[in-house]
């Protein structure tokens, strides 16, 4: 298994589409935000891990089985060496009449939660690597990956001022909620360790909350699996600038071997330019991104956002 986790608006379903290239791997895209497990806290205490390690770990079991569109149905499909051709042109069929189907009738339940079969050969069953990627279970990573210690976790963390940038562009047409839960990241050790309490917290401004969300919350994982062999931080801004590269050192991290289909995926997001793509569309220029913030927030802006990271494990990947 491979955990793709991060905070939201960070590049964790671009790394996540890139693996779900692979021919060999089965992708679920937020399974967590369809299968919840409320008996899961969101934020567990280092001292808490191992009494909630046995359903963390049957949990990340049903979330592979999560078969509806959202989770199974991720855009772009690609072509998987479990499926026979017949197969794959039944499954993309399939994929797309769904989505389809919901896009006409809403909220109809019965459509509404339809599902996407896998139509996976059996005799390939036992080569598949199923890959789970998550922004709810950020503060999780620890837990699931004590539950399945074999896992591959992979920690994508993007430039602060970027993640800031793409959050308030979220907020401005509506499309994220504004609550960023001030009062439980002041009660993780790495918000009172900086001297922050909710009171401090509620008082910033967004691009401040937003700011110290993004640390507390990258840094309480990058403290937690600091030294595993199966942890591995990678870096949205060197993703972006040589995606084949870092792409190619992160699929043998994982013993994924490289094949053309990655390959081809990569050429074709390099080849997109400058385009103005959908808020939640991967289909866009890696290296057009990286920097991109800087014509979006103001000088006095990022002045702030870097005062509140420096020092911080997250801010030293920028440099800051």
């Amino acid at each position: 298994m491979i955990l793709v986790i991060g905070s939201g608006r960070s590049g964790t379903t671009w790394l996540a589409k890139l693996l779900d290239s692979h021919p060999a791997t089965l992708y679920r895209h937020e399974p967590d935000s369809i299968h919840m497990e409320d008996r899961l806290p969101f934020l567990p205490a280092a001292d808490e891990v191992d009494d909630h390690v046995p359903l963390a770990r049957d949990y990340l079991e049903r979330l592979t089985e999560v078969r509806a569109a959202k989770t199974a149905g991720s855009l772009p499909l690609f072509s998987k060496s479990y499926r026979c051709r017949t197969r794959q042109s039944l499954h993309r069929l399939w994929v797309y009449g769904v989505k389809a189907a919901q896009r006409v009738a809403g909220p109809v339940p019965v459509i509404a939660g339809a599902t996407v079969p896998d139509l996976i050969r059996e005799a390939d069953r036992e080569q598949i690597v199923p890959v789970v990627k998550s922004v709810n279970s950020l503060g999780r990573t620890t837990l699931f990956a004590r539950a399945r210690p074999s896992a591959r976790v992979l920690h994508i963390v993007r430039h602060p001022c970027g993640h800031v940038a793409s959050r308030l562009r979220g907020l401005k047409a509506q499309l994220l909620q504004k609550n960023l839960f001030m009062d439980d990241i002041a009660a993780l050790d790495e918000a009172r360790e900086r001297g922050f309490t909710a009171e401090t917290l509620n008082a910033l401004s967004i691009e401040e909350q937003i700011a110290c969300q993004w640390m507390i919350m990258n840094e309480k994982v990058m403290n937690e699996m600091d030294g595993r062999e199966n942890y591995h931080v990678v870096s949205h801004d060197e993703l972006c600038a040589d995606t084949e590269t870092r792409t190619r050192e992160i699929f043998d991290f994982c013993d994924l071997s490289w094949n053309e289909q990655t390959a081809e995926f990569i050429q074709s997001l390099d080849a997109t330019g400058e385009n103005n793509p959908g808020y939640f569309q991967i289909s866009r220029s890696p290296a057009a991104e990286v920097g991109k913030w800087r014509n979006e927030l103001e000088p006095e802006t990022v002045a702030r956002i870097e005062a509140i990271v420096r020092g911080s494990k997250p801010g030293s990947l920028f440099n800051i």
